[in-house]
């Protein structure tokens, strides 16, 4: 099978080098291109965590409403001038990938899309007519998958092209 057009879905967690990785390998061995894509939602992002402690459970801010973390007691509005602050940082990050597929002779697109990570990302492949999804699985069980829900399985059921998953380990 060869994959022509390949979206990347990136987040900043512990995943996030392994991903790129993989989908850098797999663009040089298919001579395809890459969209990377990062979803700003509730439940993703490198700012705020929802679990005080834990890595890669994180809150945006959300339009007009920011989430503190757990325990603070309040939720503050978030201004847009934060939020704007927020997609900035996200595109500035999603650049220094972009730039190093190009050096490597991968034509690479990104953007940043704001909404539920699952849904968005199977929309944007059937959009751009994507071969190929690459996202990461963090093995959520119990409790936290519950209430986070599971991107990778909604993207399993619901995508219009081939997925592959690489785990965290």
């Amino acid at each position: 099978m060869t994959f022509k057009r390949i979206l990347v879905g990136i987040d900043r967690s512990t995943l996030e080098t392994k991903i790129f990785e993989q989908a850098i390998n797999l663009a040089q061995t298919n001579s395809a291109e890459l969209k990377l894509v990062h979803c700003l939602n509730q439940l993703s992002g490198p700012d705020m965590p929802l679990i005080p402690g834990s890595t890669g459970i994180n809150w945006y801010p959300t339009t007009g409403i920011g989430l503190q973390p757990v325990g603070t007691g309040n939720l503050d509005p978030v201004s847009p001038d934060a939020w704007r602050q927020t997609i900035e940082n996200a595109e500035v990050w999603l650049q220094d990938y972009a730039q190093q597929a190009i050096a490597q002779g991968i034509p690479t697109a990104h953007t940043c899309q704001v909404g539920d990570p699952g849904s968005e990302l199977c929309q944007l492949a059937r959009d751009w007519s994507a071969d190929l999804i690459i996202i990461g699985r963090r093995g959520y069980r119990g409790l936290t998958e519950a209430l986070l829900g599971s991107v990778s399985n909604h993207i399993v059921h619901h995508a219009p092209c081939s997925v592959l998953i690489v785990q965290d380990t």
